[in-house]
């Protein structure tokens, strides 16, 4: 009979057998191949036949069913599992968790050599083992989950009394290095635990300290004796974030609060749907079909609404600068650039700070579930490796493979972006006051050219580069923003030069390319071809951008429609002030939901809606909170620290020292 065939009937009657035949051999067993504080413990549970038919009740079962539709992940019983606690006067035994740490092979495909030379090969971390699908078109991985003594490794119980006798055949692997989880775990305060909760209890402090003297301001009728005594104050800080200005500013563009606040709950939906990849789904044989469909093509093409906001960063750089420089020579504006880009990042990093150290700190401890140390690891390990290139802003560069918090690369690229600006803007305001406007347009149109056209090259001609964090491919997109900025900022062009036809004829372009690389986008990604790809994302970016610029530019001259209305409601006026803390904190807020899933989900259109608007919502709430706490607070004391530098400054240039 053929071997296969043999194992999965062995398999099938070890499914079926009681617990008490498991202990038959416990006295045969090697101390060479097992630890002493496990072997005991196998013997206090193989005398107590609740606790030892609780463990394999609480473990995974093999072949479980519908392994050719749903997804070839069993998560057992985690509670059951770490309920466990058993006493005795022989000793104590404690239920160990440890998720996916059992991988058998497809029986029924073709065999091959050494079918877990690939599984090594291909799947060495433990965020890799937990998102196994089709490991090759020969074998297909099933990963299990066990319930052990706490002293013990699932290759130790799994190798004598699961399925360890057929390790021999090739069929079963056992992954040692799984984190496991008792009762106990993650409930240990460290130094790092203790310095942090030390931090935020010192936050609390001044934000209830500050809120309730700005209560008794309010109630006084007057105003605060300085602005640093509100700096944390719910009041004052929760009114700036929460006010709704019906009555805008005319040179405000109102339309970029809804683009920004769109774009943003589009990263979400995105993010969600590849947190799928991550949890059992009982129907997953349907999820590409799913995603094949043209309703949701929006979907799996959202890291386009990335592009959107490296536009959007360029176009109000620009906008705003331009506003300033005017009056600055070439002297004073390079004199102030290194101000500009230090304001810039301790304008950005207290909250990325806040949130790094949460990671890697008290992250641990406020979740539990089959996959929770599988998330926290796979989350805290990167961080606390190249905590020097995140808190740089170069990790989309130095560790791109192996980022902290993966989706922070945006805030890299930014950075970076904003610092090579000033090399273009500076330029551009000395050709705009010598009224050489053309020649500054022009000069950007060039360089949108070169950074479209070089990275396309250079991909073309080393077909092995494979950062797709990188910043140079994605510079066209800030670019373009600037160009915007530009133009938008020149009396000639505040008056709206085309007629109704033409306008309407480039909103239909412009919506009919839109929709294009939302279907195209899925077809890229799916099938993967060296030069398509490299062409694809070469040209969609900075077309998607000229497109995203006509927008902005006929929707502030009101020419939008019903577009500029959506765009301009006063709502999304509070959207676009949270968007950078719900970008900071979204994926933080779904692996979250990824480490708890206990069982598996029915994956179908009014669960994904309903799973995005759970994580959208509580983005949004822990965002508010966010803000309040770690963002709002430094642009005042920003400010006032620059205040003290300077009189410092002056005061030290007063010594007799100096004179």
């Amino acid at each position: 009979m053929n071997q296969n065939c043999v194992v999965l009937i062995i398999i099938l009657l070890i499914a079926e057998c009681s617990c008490n035949n498991i202990c038959d051999n416990l006295n045969n067993l090697s101390k060479d191949n097992i630890t002493q504080g496990c072997l005991n413990q196998l013997d206090l549970i193989c005398n107590n036949g609740s606790v030892l038919w609780q463990m394999f009740d609480a473990s995974s079962k093999y072949p479980i069913s519908g392994l050719s539709y749903s997804n070839n992940k069993d998560l057992g019983n985690f509670d059951e599992c770490i309920r466990i606690n058993y006493e005795s006067f022989k000793g104590d035994v404690k239920g160990k968790f440890c998720g996916l740490s059992v991988a058998i092979v497809n029986p029924f495909l073709k065999p091959i050599p050494d079918p877990f030379i690939i599984l090594k090969n291909k799947h060495t971390t433990l965020a890799e083992i937990a998102t196994i699908r089709d490991i090759s078109d020969e074998i297909t991985i099933t990963a299990l989950s066990l319930c052990i003594p706490d002293q013990c490794t699932p290759r130790e119980v799994g190798l004598y009394f699961l399925w360890g006798q057929f390790e021999t055949t090739k069929l079963v692997n056992f992954v040692d290095k799984v984190p496991c989880m008792t009762k106990d775990s993650n409930s240990d305060f460290k130094w790092g635990d203790i310095v942090f909760t030390t931090v935020l209890a010192l936050v609390l402090f001044l934000v209830v300290l500050c809120t309730i003297y700005d209560f008794m301001m309010l109630k006084l009728n007057r105003e605060p004796q300085h602005p640093i005594y509100v700096s944390f104050s719910v009041l004052t800080n929760g009114r700036k974030l929460l006010n709704i200005n019906y009555n805008p500013n005319p040179d405000q563009i109102q339309c970029l609060n809804g683009m920004r606040f769109i774009s943003m709950m589009w990263v979400i939906a995105g993010h969600n749907f590849v947190a799928v990849e991550q949890v059992p789904i009982i129907n997953y044989a349907e999820i590409k079909e799913f995603a094949d469909n043209v309703r949701v093509q929006y979907v799996t093409s959202a890291p386009i609404a990335v592009d959107t906001f490296f536009f959007l960063s360029g176009f109000l750089l620009t906008f705003g600068y331009l506003k300033s420089a005017r009056k600055m020579g070439v002297g004073e504006q390079i004199s102030k650039v290194p101000m500009m880009i230090i304001h810039r990042y301790l304008r950005l990093t207290p909250a990325v700070i806040m949130l790094y150290l949460t990671i890697i700190t008290i992250y641990r401890m406020i979740g539990t579930g089959p996959l929770w140390d599988v998330v926290t690891q796979t989350m805290s390990k990167p961080c606390e490796q190249y905590w020097w290139p995140f808190l740089l802003y170069i990790q989309n560069y130095y560790n791109y493979n192996d980022m902290c918090l993966t989706h922070t690369w945006y805030l890299s690229a930014d950075m970076q972006m904003f610092i090579l600006a000033p090399l273009v803007l500076i330029p551009l305001t000395v050709l705009i006051k010598s009224e050489k406007e053309f020649w500054a347009i022009a000069t950007l149109c060039t360089l949108i050219v070169i950074a479209v056209v070089v990275p396309i090259v250079v991909r073309l001609e080393d077909d092995t580069i494979d950062n797709v964090y990188d910043t140079h491919s994605r510079f066209n997109c800030y670019l373009i923003g600037m160009l915007l900025g530009v133009i938008m900022r020149e009396s000639k062009f505040q008056k709206f030069v085309f007629s109704k036809l033409v306008n309407l004829i480039i909103w239909c372009v412009v919506f009919t390319i839109c929709i294009t690389f939302n279907l195209y986008y899925h077809n890229v990604i799916r099938i993967y071809e060296h030069t398509k790809d490299t062409l694809f994302y070469g040209f969609y970016r900075p077309i998607w951008c000229l497109s995203l610029a006509w927008m902005v530019y006929s929707c502030h001259h009101g020419h939008g429609g019903p577009i500029n209305w959506l765009l301009s409601l006063p709502a999304f006026q509070i959207g676009a002030r949270l968007s950078y803390c719900m970008y900071l904190l979204h994926a933080v807020v779904i692996m979250y939901w990824v480490g708890v899933v206990r069982t598996p989900y029915f994956w179908g259109d009014y669960v994904v809606f309903y799973v995005w608007c759970g994580h959208f919502i509580t983005t949004m709430v822990l965002s508010y909170i966010w803000s309040l706490a770690f963002e709002s607070p430094m642009i005042v004391l920003e400010k006032y620290f620059w205040i003290g530098v300077e009189r410092i400054v002056k005061t030290i240039r007063k010594l007799p020292f100096f004179k």
